[in-house]
């Protein structure tokens, strides 16, 4: 299921981000999205220890939000609560994608694989590997 779009912004101190940083707003109104001039690659898992840290401080935080209500950040506080009762490893192994699941989503086209962090990691390593052009540095 796609992610709903974030929002980023210069930062000045009257910016008010909303909750999931979906929104922004400056001066009571609401900031325009520049479609397609940034695109954010999110990797919400990569190791159990990274999401049980992230869930932990998260759901910790939502925990001690008097604010919100209840109904928002349903995941967060169902997350937290398996951590809390020691079952949130239960969860890792049921959504990690092994290579056969994923071999299997992309064969059912519920899945794409998206090399282009890949590509343009590779691309980066290679230049480094020339080195800088200077235009100062003399031949």
């Amino acid at each position: 299921m796609p992610l709903p779009d974030k929002v980023c912004h210069r930062g000045f101190g009257d910016v008010v981000v909303a909750q999931g940083n979906h929104d922004a707003r400056r001066e009571g109104a609401n900031l325009s999205r520049a479609n397609g001039a940034i695109e954010i690659l999110h990797f919400p898992l990569r190791t159990f220890q990274q999401f049980a840290n992230k869930i932990s401080k998260g759901g910790a935080a939502y925990a001690r939000n008097q604010t919100l209500p209840r109904s928002m950040g349903n995941t967060w506080r169902h997350c937290h609560q398996l951590l809390l009762e020691g079952k949130l490893e239960v969860l890792w192994n049921e959504i990690l994608l092994t290579d056969e699941k994923a071999a299997d989503g992309i064969a059912a086209g519920r899945l794409l694989k998206d090399e282009r962090l890949r590509r343009f990691l590779s691309e980066k390593s290679a230049a480094r590997e020339v080195g800088p052009r200077s235009p100062l540095k003399q031949p």
